[in-house]
């Protein structure tokens, strides 16, 4: 049996104090606990969001406080910089840490007593918070933390990036119904955010994130290169070809980018892109950023396991 592990840097985190086999379990224990976080739906119309070639962003306001976030699906919470939080008087509940493409950096919970988006309110929200912040150089904001699964996980969202809307509604009266062209993607939301099969170069299966959060890169794994799939073979394409340092929560990772044929996600094929591999990434699995996800509007059903995707080129 395990008796202590870890995550991040710190060792010896967690530890296991007491172990009993095969002991008798009563059957309600095994479902999950009633979420304490709420919504209010007051607003089933699309409100405005600002599409960059980079970033996705959307207003809203936390305890009443105004503040623009980035939209990201590859976020498995909602995620403020201290000095929004701080101006919001969120309530630290517990110290964490936060996990990115970087690492892992140091970390507040803390509780929101509303964030009110589009119309709409979620009450009683555990949000995290990080005593870091980044300016996006390609658009000159200084957005005040990202909007993750939270945001999704209770409700219907179509975000109609071609429109530049996105809609939050209430999920009680059932699945989302199919939008016009829209084509059910197999999608795995076991851990908060949306998962998909993905063939690359019609050599490898992986399953990627989608994930807006992402500026422009496919990334992917390194053992890849012992599959047929070899991102510096050819230097005369125009891409970067290289190595390269993408930046997120925690820090920043050196990988090796370059071109990639093609990418097959349904009926969608993708062909002519930059990719990137990263050595703390399985075989097996990947990101799909911005690059790729702008192309398509959505339609995230999250409480009935339903993601639509409608090619809008």
């Amino acid at each position: 049996m395990i008796g202590t592990w870890s995550y991040g840097d710190e060792k010896g985190q967690y530890k296991n104090t007491k172990i009993v086999l095969n002991p008798s379990i009563d059957p309600s224990t095994l479902h999950p606990p009633a979420p304490q976080a709420t919504w209010t739906f007051s607003n089933s119309q699309p409100f405005p969001i600002r599409v960059t070639d980079s970033r996705i962003y959307v207003d809203a306001k936390i305890n009443g406080v105004p503040g623009r976030f980035i939209l990201d699906t590859g976020a498995s919470g909602i995620a403020l910089f201290d000095e929004f939080a701080n101006r919001a008087n969120l309530k630290t509940v517990d110290r964490s840490h936060a996990f990115g493409i970087g690492g892992t950096a140091t970390s507040l919970v803390r509780k929101a007593d509303t964030v009110e988006i589009g119309g709409n309110t979620l009450s009683n929200v555990i949000v995290t918070s990080l005593d870091e912040q980044f300016q996006d150089s390609q658009n000159f904001e200084k957005p005040d933390g990202l909007m993750g699964f939270d945001i999704f996980a209770g409700s219907i969202v179509d975000l109609t990036l071609s429109a530049g809307t996105m809609r939050i509604s209430d999920p009680s009266a059932g699945p989302a119904a199919p939008p016009v062209g829209g084509y059910p993607m197999a999608v795995d939301l076991a851990n908060g955010t949306p998962r998909v099969p993905v063939k690359l170069d019609g050599k490898l299966e992986i399953v990627a994130t989608l994930d807006t959060g992402a500026m422009a890169l496919v990334l992917m794994s390194n053992q890849v290169e012992h599959h047929g799939i070899n991102l510096l073979a050819n230097r005369d394409t125009g891409f970067l070809g290289g190595n390269a340092a993408i930046g997120g929560i925690g820090g920043y990772e050196k990988t090796v980018c370059g071109p990639l044929s093609r990418i097959v996600v349904g009926p969608f094929i993708y062909t002519g892109i930059e990719a990137c591999e990263s050595p703390n990434w399985s075989l097996h699995n990947g990101l799909l950023g911005l690059d790729f996800l702008k192309h398509f509007d959505y339609v995230f059903d999250y409480p009935h396991g339903l993601l639509y995707m409608t090619h809008k080129d």
